[in-house]
């Protein structure tokens, strides 16, 4: 039986074995790295995870990341049976919730919404500070697939000013319950968070050629970003792009009117 120690070293050994078989060229020797890994720790949870992201086909990316997850449901037995909620924060269990969610973005993707749905949630009650940003995947699935008190949940679960969150909270709010006050209170939160994004929405403003790398909250990349990745859920939900451009133009600022110049009097 390995002590210990040694199985600490067969651990790292694996995981260094994995990083190297990233820069392989060849997929088969890629593959022959991998295997060395998980020989010598079964439950390396980022050789799964390099063999989902290889894999020849969905099912088996699947079967992979499958594999991985329960790699992670193993080593972290005790931390998971005791509810530990702070699992990013060590190696393993970040591996693991990031092992989650490539299955639950698989299942998405084979159209197993309600247990890619499913997944999310059991994601964020794992790491409910959300480090990975899985709010932002699992509010979008259920914008398509949930009903209004799931995502009236999700909403009421984080307190988050970036545009993403601020429009899909109008855009919810415009479909659940039609353009009235509770809409356009949400609408006008959002845009005073970032005032670039109704007018890109509306093809006031053309979107830039390139996607940016990096935004600021509030900024013209924050708004390009975000009609980018969801311009389709505004198209589809009737006239919201027309609604939220008219009540844009009843919040902005209306310049002062040009007045006659003044004559040497005082008059015009």
């Amino acid at each position: 039986m390995s002590s210990p120690d040694d199985m600490m070293r067969d651990r790292e050994r694996a995981e260094d074995l994995v990083l190297a078989a990233r820069d392989e060229r060849s997929l088969p020797a890629l593959r022959r790295r991998v295997a060395e890994a998980l020989r010598l720790d079964p439950d390396c949870i980022i050789a799964h995870l390099l063999l989902a992201e290889v894999a020849d086909g969905p099912a088996e990316a699947l079967a992979h990341a499958r594999d991985a997850v329960a790699a992670g449901e193993r080593a972290l037995a005790e931390a998971i049976a005791d509810g530990d909620t702070h699992l990013w924060y060590q190696p393993v269990g970040r591996s693991w919730l990031q092992a989650r969610a490539v299955l639950a973005e698989i299942l998405w993707q084979r159209g197993d919404r309600q247990q890619a749905i499913a997944e999310g949630h059991a994601i964020l009650e794992r790491n409910p500070g959300d480090n990975q940003g899985m709010r932002y995947i699992l509010l979008e699935w259920l914008m398509q697939a949930g009903s209004v008190a799931e995502i009236d949940a999700l909403l009421a679960a984080f307190d988050d000013a970036s545009a993403a969150w601020q429009f899909a909270e109008a855009l919810h709010r415009f479909r659940s319950q039609g353009p009235g006050p509770v809409a356009e209170k949400a609408l006008r939160a959002a845009v005073a968070g970032n005032r670039h994004v109704v007018p890109m929405l509306s093809g006031k403003v053309r979107m830039p050629a390139e996607l940016p790398d990096t935004y600021a909250l509030g900024g013209e990349d924050e708004a390009a970003l975000y009609v980018h990745a969801a311009f389709a859920g505004w198209l589809s939900a009737g006239d919201a792009i027309g609604w939220a451009a008219d009540v844009v133009r009843t919040v902005a600022p209306k310049r002062p009117a040009k007045g006659k110049g003044k004559g040497k009097d005082g008059r015009g």
